[in-house]
């Protein structure tokens, strides 16, 4: 069976309706799912999910990477474009999952601070701030997305490309469909149902 790759931050993880979370605990009805997974089920495809909570473009873009050459021919890739201000920095002497840090200005230092010192945090915030949103700094990042789009066709692959920036908002999210006891602006059960269908209605038409 043929797979379905998706590749982005937490919209394309699907933060907020997992088992643990409480929304989906408290709110989760039978046929609930994310956009990805309905999508795999009406393309007959096996689905893996490589989205991440809080990644930057430069995480999801490794995370292709390194995953490139699981990709198997026919196999189709959609990839998650995320918020370019979102920084990487290294976490000195770290390993493994916590070897980069993805800073961004929503969130304060206090989680950080198991990472970072102050002076790095506020660094990298100041940094982010300053250059982040430039329009050369998103050339580079759609630079690199776009070669790595292009590798993947030339193997063989159909591979789309979304950017959260221009869908975010479009979506019902778990903060309205819980009429603000959750705040939360990621897609409630129904906005991952509603994405998914017109997802795929672009992906008929050619036209993401």
């Amino acid at each position: 069976m043929n797979k379905l790759w998706t590749f982005g931050d937490s919209f394309t993880a699907g933060h907020g309706c997992k088992e643990t979370d409480v929304y989906y605990k408290k709110y989760y009805k039978e046929g609930d799912k994310l956009w990805s997974q309905h999508l795999a089920n009406e393309l007959n495809l096996e689905l893996i999910n490589l989205g991440s909570n809080g990644a930057s473009n430069e995480k999801i873009i490794d995370s292709i990477i390194i995953n490139y050459d699981k990709i198997s021919i026919n196999d189709i890739v959609i990839i998650q474009k995320s918020f370019s201000h979102r920084l990487d920095v290294p976490n000195m002497g770290a390993e493994g999952d916590h070897e980069w840090i993805t800073v961004f200005a929503n969130k304060d230092f206090g989680w950080y601070s198991k990472f970072l010192s102050k002076e790095q945090y506020e660094t990298a915030i100041e940094f982010g701030y300053q250059f982040c949103n430039n329009s050369k700094y998103k050339k580079r990042q759609n630079l690199r997305f776009s070669f790595l789009m292009d590798c993947l066709i030339k193997s063989g692959n159909t591979v789309y490309l979304w950017d959260i920036l221009k869908e975010n908002g479009k979506y019902e999210n778990i903060e309205n469909a819980t009429k603000g006891e959750i705040d939360d602006y990621h897609f409630s059960f129904k906005g991952h149902l509603h994405f998914y269908k017109s997802f795929l209605k672009k992906m008929k038409n050619e036209i993401i």
